[in-house]
């Protein structure tokens, strides 16, 4: 189980064996825990998770909207009116996409420091933890969509729609 988190992260390029330089330079090395937990069907599921709590780099832009009960009722109104499809999905790994706009540094398990050869990493993209990771896949997330000709909805944030191409 843990070995499957240990893949899906390096399969995303999450992070870099850090240089004695920028180690000495640090200003701080944040752990990285396994958390472990039981799914309904029993299994295990492993993941990476670095602790954030202890994360003192001054103010860290968080911020990152969902969508209220309120604003999902509207689009499921919305759609249905015009006739259109909504599909329900759960991104897995959604934070792993998002890449990081400042330095992180991280201390691995002592099981992946041992396999790796090296125990401090520089983050590349954001992992469970980290209090600008929202943010930073928020980010991610709204590029990807305006890219696809998706537009935000100014009265509820976190609902998008797709631009039309009908001339009125």
């Amino acid at each position: 189980v843990i070995d499957k988190e240990e893949a899906r992260i390096i399969a995303f390029d999450t992070w870099r064996p850090a240089s004695d330089c920028e180690i000495a330079e640090a200003k701080q090395v944040l752990p990285i825990a396994i958390i472990l937990s039981v799914k309904r069907s029993g299994e295990f599921k492993a993941r990476a998770v670095v602790l954030g709590n202890l994360d003192r780099q001054g103010n860290v832009e968080s911020f990152a909207p969902v969508a209220s009960q309120a604003a999902t009722r509207l689009l499921a109104a919305s759609a249905a009116a015009d006739g259109a499809y909504i599909d329900a999905f759960d991104l897995d790994s959604a934070f792993l996409g998002a890449e990081l706009e400042r330095d992180v540094f991280c201390r691995l398990p002592p099981v992946w420091a041992a396999k790796h050869g090296y125990s401090v990493v520089k983050l590349k993209r954001a992992l469970y933890g980290l209090r600008d990771a929202p943010r930073a896949w928020w980010k991610k997330y709204c590029s990807i969509l305006s890219s696809l000709n998706w537009i935000p909805c100014d009265e509820a944030p976190g609902i998008w729609k797709k631009r039309s191409s009908v001339v009125e």
